[in-house]
């Protein structure tokens, strides 16, 4: 498990974690904390209390790959933390699956995160899923159709599953194959939806 903020105690130093940690873990394995450790740049001398968010993240993220686990779960992991380190947390994940035996459960709000490392997508509102789908079926098979008030009730009324956000001049549909709207529609441009796009209309646009 790692949390959105460190949870150690703020007084102890990074060498001292081992110690609390380990023996909870009756996998746990010093020499792969000992590497994680040198690997993410964190001195075993400094104190919680004086690591960056980043930094806390790793010596979280360290423990978590040090006793063999299956299954990461992390809460909100990425937010708060630079590009440089976002970039290389997620690096880590990605490494951490692919070996095919591994899985992690990440909550974010940070969709370009979930765009560049997630294999399924869950949207929970208010304590129901919204959808549940692969993230090829929303990056690389939904489309933004970009569209008159004309065109829209007319791509409303032919297409199952749309749905739509209106604008002053136009409206945006979301429509769940955007290869087959084109043909089927072809003066009507159509854009790759991105995940942002896709949580965006199906939590505010409008179905038919």
């Amino acid at each position: 498990l790692v949390l959105d903020t460190c949870p150690f105690p703020s007084t102890l130093k990074v060498g001292q974690i081992e110690s609390l940690v380990g023996p909870a873990y009756p996998t746990w394995d010093r020499e792969t904390f000992a590497r994680f450790i040198n690997r993410f740049g964190l001195d075993p001398k400094t104190k919680v209390k004086d690591l960056s968010r980043g930094m806390g993240m790793k010596l979280q993220l360290a423990c978590a790959l040090s006793h063999k686990a299956k299954l990461l779960v992390l809460d909100e992991a990425t937010a708060g933390l630079d590009p440089m380190a976002r970039e290389e947390l997620l690096d880590e994940l990605l490494a951490f699956v692919s070996d095919g035996l591994h899985s992690v459960l990440l909550s974010s709000h940070i969709t370009s995160d979930l765009d560049r490392a997630a294999d399924r997508v869950i949207c929970i509102d208010n304590g129901s899923i919204v959808f549940d789908l692969p993230r090829e079926d929303i990056t690389d098979r939904a489309g933004i159709a970009h569209c008159t008030q004309a065109q829209a009730a007319e791509l409303m009324a032919c297409v199952e599953g749309v749905r739509a956000a209106r604008h002053a001049y136009s409206v945006d549909v979301l429509v769940p194959n955007r290869r087959e709207t084109l043909e089927a529609f072809p003066e009507i441009p159509s854009d790759r939806a991105t995940i942002d796009d896709y949580l965006r209309l199906m939590l505010k646009g409008a179905s038919k």
